[in-house]
């Protein structure tokens, strides 16, 4: 069959008769890039709200230009008829979307469209028409749509369960935490109040402390010296100074203090020194000093101790200085009346003891048994006097 043939044969009445209730679509006329209509099937009517003379004897993008939402859409259906005419093959387009005019409602209405294009093939083996038959599956989509939404949905609500009811959890530890932390902080309230009710305390107790002691070192006259063990700062009290002869407005260093101690002395105080400030311990000596201004002789007994560091304080070594020249000098004096005395006393009771021994031998050699018994115990009692006075020198 030529073409023409074929042409009428499509379009005479008893073939559109036949047709119109055909499962399948439209008979198109592969005249690229026209594909004019010559027959269409009462489905596809419906399925485009169009009518047939609308239809016949039209090109297919001259009666549907396409999608403005899906520009490519006419491109697809032009594809798959070239593969169709090339490939001499059947072509099943992807499910894509058409936008429909719908006169009922006079507006826009968008659909899903599956297409198949089969060939009519002629005697020379080339495709002289297309069978297209195209179905309207937009419910299919919706519902499979609406099914995936619900999915999601369902997939969201059972997450929102899970996460409810990890939330009820978390709030429930939350507010149990709440309740302990409450506790908490009311216990610490508690805690600190009385802490700083013991704070409050100790620093009155300490201040009354350092009050009493100031108080002591002054009625004791006693001097003061402050000593910081990193930098050697030197801090020494008014009195102090005054003790080793300097003005109570002028300054006074360690070295200073050191040079008015007696030479014999000054050497193992300083040693002493040095050695506790840089070992700790506690630190106590007598010893001589000649006054800085007035030249004066003083005997002065220094006790100290090293502290550690604390809260603002550094670690420091730091004690008392008294004079004591009146006390030593009455030492020294009866040390020096015991040792003369002793002295005195030494030559005759050596001489007594000679004659107290001769005097026993004699009694002894006249059998006078009392006589050698008394100086006997008058030879020990000089002994015993002997030996103390030997402790005295």
């Amino acid at each position: 069959m030529d073409s023409s043939n074929a042409d009428e044969f499509y379009s005479n009445e008893q073939f559109q008769a036949f047709f119109k209730n055909s499962p399948q679509s439209l008979v198109l006329k592969a005249d690229f890039p026209k594909f004019t209509i010559l027959a269409v099937s009462d489905r596809y009517l419906s399925l485009t709200h169009k009518k047939r003379n609308e239809l016949l004897g039209n090109g297919l993008f001259e009666v549907f230009p396409g999608s403005n939402a899906d520009p490519s859409e006419g491109l697809s259906v032009s594809s798959s008829f070239n593969r169709v005419i090339t490939s001499k093959s059947a072509d099943e387009l992807p499910v894509f979307k058409y936008e429909i005019f719908v006169p009922e409602v006079t507006e826009l209405q968008t659909q899903y469209w599956s297409n198949l294009n089969e060939p009519v093939i002629n005697g020379q083996g080339e495709v002289s028409y297309i069978i297209n038959t195209t179905a309207n599956i937009t419910l299919q989509i919706i519902n499979s749509h609406a099914q995936a939404r619900a999915s999601e949905l369902e997939e969201t609500l059972s997450r929102e369960q899970v996460l409810n009811a990890e939330l009820s959890t978390v709030n429930e530890e939350l507010h149990t935490l709440n309740e302990e932390l409450h506790r908490s902080q009311q216990e610490l309230a508690l805690l600190n109040f009385e802490l700083e009710e013991r704070v409050a305390a100790r620093t009155k107790a300490l201040s009354d402390s350092e009050a009493m002691m100031r108080t002591a070192i002054t009625s004791a006259n006693l001097g003061t010296w402050f000593i910081n063990v990193q930098t050697r700062e030197f801090v020494p009290s008014e009195r102090m100074k005054v003790l080793f002869g300097f003005y109570v407005n002028e300054a006074m260093s360690i070295q200073a203090a050191m040079n008015q101690i007696s030479e014999t002395y000054r050497e193992q105080v300083d040693t002493n020194f040095e050695s506790i400030m840089n070992k700790g311990g506690t630190f106590t000596m007598e010893y001589p000093v000649i006054g800085f201004r007035d030249k004066k002789l003083r005997w002065l007994r220094s006790t100290g101790e090293t502290y550690q560091r604390s809260v603002g304080k550094p670690a420091h070594f730091s004690g008392t200085v008294m004079d004591i020249t009146e006390s030593k000098l009455d030492e020294i004096r009866k040390n020096d009346f015991i040792a003369m005395v002793s002295h005195e006393l030494k030559t005759p009771l050596t001489s007594l003891k000679a004659y107290v021994q001769m005097l026993a031998g004699k009694a002894r050699k006249a059998e006078d048994s009392f006589t050698a018994e008394a100086l006997d115990k008058v030879n020990l009692q000089v002994k015993k006097m002997t030996v103390m006075i030997n402790s005295f020198l």
